[in-house]
């Protein structure tokens, strides 16, 4: 007579792990952990995906694992994505199209009434922010968002002045920032901590972007002009981030 071959998975005779595969052989069993799970599949343990570093979240994403076999990626701060692909916001956060008000816009020094720091703004026409030439200290232009937020970057440009005889640019520049007026300045590192020199602009109408290694918090933006071709400090430029990201003052 042959004997019939018992089945342990389907009568659950088994031993395997709960989080563990039965497969059935003649006159016995096998057990495998199940996928994100190690051991000999009696006893199974939840692998640590982020741990082990078999997760397949972005690098700018957080890996949490979950004790059932897998894990979830989710972007850092002041990028976007669904944790496997994420990419740094870059929405225009309101110098352009006048998001920003006027009263929001302060520099050190203004030239004259037509080149004041409300001119500053990203492919406005016929003007620019323009420095006074004496000024001493630093010279800068700056724009309060309004809101605290992720920036990442800046685009600037030179003199709008369709006709003037040469144009004026801001060349290098650093970038600071302020979490509301009167805190602190905190200046956009290198991975050493110190102050970044940023290249500028190489003419007066071409936009330069420049993004930052990381995204910064803050409200408040400045712009420190460092060096500049011709006469004077000219500058119009636009603010980087999240645009929808933010946190209420």
């Amino acid at each position: 007579m042959i004997a019939l071959n018992d089945n342990e998975c389907t009568l659950s005779t088994d031993n395997c792990d709960a989080n563990a595969t039965c497969t059935n052989t003649v006159g016995s069993f096998t057990c495998a952990c199940n996928v994100g799970y190690n051991g000999d599949g009696v006893t199974c343990t939840d692998d640590n995906e982020c741990i082990l570093l078999t997760d397949n979240c972005d690098a700018n994403a957080a890996c949490t694992n979950i004790p059932v076999g897998s894990f979830t990626c989710e972007c850092n701060a002041g990028y976007r994505g669904d944790g496997v692909t994420c990419t740094v916001c870059m929405d225009y956060l309101g110098m352009e199209n006048g998001t920003i008000p006027d009263g929001n816009i302060q520099a050190s020094s203004e030239y004259k009434s037509i080149y004041s720091a409300s001119k500053g703004r990203l492919n406005g026409e016929l003007s620019s922010w323009h420095a006074a030439p004496f000024q001493t200290g630093p010279i800068w232009i700056q724009a309060d968002i309004g809101i605290l937020t992720y920036v990442s970057g800046v685009i600037t440009q030179g003199d709008g002045y369709i006709n003037k005889a040469g144009a004026d640019y801001v060349t290098s520049f650093k970038v600071s920032t302020f979490l509301i007026t009167g805190a602190n300045e905190v200046f956009v590192e290198d991975k050493n901590e110190k102050a970044i020199i940023f290249l500028g602009n190489v003419d007066q109408h071409a936009e330069v972007t420049t993004i930052f290694p990381e995204p910064v918090f803050a409200r408040i933006v400045r712009i420190i002009c460092l060096t500049k071709f011709r006469d004077y400090c000219a500058l119009r430029f636009e603010i980087l981030g999240c645009k929808n990201d933010y946190i209420d003052t």
